[in-house]
């Protein structure tokens, strides 16, 4: 009988779960329970093992050879922990992560975890958890840069993700300073969706018309709808 490999595939974020759907991809909270972090480790791994509910995760955890999880940078230091604890403990297990093998994969120098300082989750990085060495003993490197060709742009780039901007890599910065074309128009950057929103709504008060208010009409998994990014109402002035 041919020997079957089970694989499951998670990653941190909606978005990305979405991209990676076609392969069966979930959010890790979704594939392990963690809903919004208020779960200890025990009680997290007790309804997995005793509740119908949650049957499914089960059978998934105790029949898993390997573990894939993508963007890595935001799984936090007690996320992982989680992680490996309800893994090990369901499957009655004393290795780390129950023997499953484990393939993490992202960038570091990306988005960090989110923190959540009511669930004693302060948002610390998944390697600066103590077990983190133990269980990945194999790491590989990608260096060749796929989206830029040129070498100045591609080291100043590494170099600002680590913090350590050299004096070449800062002349050739300031070097692609130039004046705008149309300084009426600019485009604005916002840190917060709220912000955005604000900016414009004030701009669409201010063009001529009478606004008329548009509600989208939403079909689909009701979970996934939530998660949209998209606003359901928009507002357009005719």
């Amino acid at each position: 009988m041919p020997y079957r490999t089970m694989v499951t595939v998670v990653t941190t974020t909606g978005i990305s779960a979405l991209v990676l759907k076609k392969i069966g991809a979930r959010t890790v909270h979704s594939a392990f329970a963690l809903d919004d972090g208020r779960h200890n480790n025990e009680d997290l791994a007790t309804r997995i093992l005793k509740d119908p509910q949650y049957r499914d995760r089960y059978n998934e955890i105790t029949n898993m050879n390997c573990l894939i999880l993508d963007e890595v940078s935001m799984l936090s230091k007690r996320m992982f922990e989680q992680l490996e604890y309800i893994i090990r403990v369901v499957r009655g297990s004393e290795i780390l992560f129950g023997g499953v093998q484990v393939i993490f994969s992202g960038d570091f120098y990306q988005l960090p975890p989110v923190p959540n300082h009511d669930y004693g989750d302060y948002g610390h990085f998944a390697f600066q958890s103590d077990i983190f060495s133990q269980v990945f003993r194999h790491n590989i490197l990608l260096t060749d840069v796929k989206r830029q060709e040129d070498p100045l742009f591609i080291e100043a780039i590494q170099e600002s993700a680590r913090g350590s901007i050299s004096k070449t890599s800062d002349d050739y910065l300031l070097g692609l300073s130039r004046s705008l074309h149309d300084k009426s128009n600019p485009t604005f950057l916002y840190a917060t969706k709220f912000e955005v929103e604000y900016h414009n709504a004030k701009a669409l008060q201010r063009l001529p018309g009478e606004p008329t208010i548009i509600t989208s009409q939403d079909e689909g998994d009701e979970d996934q709808l939530k998660k949209m990014p998209a606003p359901h109402v928009n507002s357009l002035n005719f």
